[in-house]
C-alpha cells in the first residue's frame, strides 16, 4: 500500500511537471476573458514577463512569442528563446485558432499529433501587457503575463 501511494504521488508530480503546471482535481474553471477581443491588434511580438513553471521552457531565457496572420485566418505562433547552455536560439512554430463564441479563447497546437491547448486572453491593452491563461480538464493550469517591450517588470500584488 505504501509503495502504491508513493508511486501515485510520484506520477502526479511528474504529470504536473510535464504538462505544466499547477495540478488541481476537477475541471477547469470558466474564467472571464477579454471582452471584444481584437485578434488583429494582438498580433506582433510579445515578451514573457511572469509565468508559472512550464516544462517546455526549461533551459530557455529571453522567451518571446510572435503572432502573425496565416492565409486561412488562423494565427501563426512563433515561440522563441535562447538556450542557456548553448546560447543558440530555440523555436517552436504553432497554429492558433480564434474561438467562435469568445474570440479571446484561442486554441493552439504545435504538432498535428497533439490536442489543441487553451490560450485564453484574460486581459490586455494590446500595447503594453497581456494576461493569459491555459488549462486542460485534467486541471493543469498555467498563467502568465506577457508584454510588448523586453524591459518592463510588473510589480507583484
Amino acid at each position: 500500500m505504501k509503495n502504491y501511494l508513493l508511486s501515485t504521488i510520484f506520477l502526479v508530480i511528474c504529470v504536473s511537471l510535464a504538462t505544466c503546471q499547477v495540478p488541481r482535481w476537477g475541471s477547469c474553471p470558466d474564467i472571464p476573458v477579454k471582452q471584444n477581443f481584437d485578434a488583429d491588434r494582438y498580433l506582433g511580438k510579445w515578451y514573457e514577463n511572469e509565468k508559472f513553471f512550464f516544462i517546455a521552457e526549461i533551459g530557455l531565457k529571453c522567451i518571446s512569442a510572435n503572432y502573425s496572420l496565416n492565409n486561412d485566418g488562423s494565427i501563426k505562433v512563433l515561440n522563441a528563446g535562447i538556450n542557456t547552455r548553448t546560447g543558440r536560439p530555440s523555436e517552436a512554430v504553432g497554429r492558433a485558432t480564434i474561438g467562435e463564441k469568445e474570440p479571446a479563447k484561442l486554441s493552439v497546437k504545435f504538432s498535428r499529433f497533439q490536442p489543441a491547448g487553451a490560450y485564453w486572453v484574460l486581459d490586455t491593452d494590446y500595447d503594453t501587457y497581456s494576461l493569459v491563461w491555459s488549462c486542460s480538464d485534467f486541471y493543469f493550469a498555467r498563467a502568465g503575463c506577457i508584454q510588448r517591450a523586453g524591459t518592463y517588470r510588473m510589480e507583484r500584488v
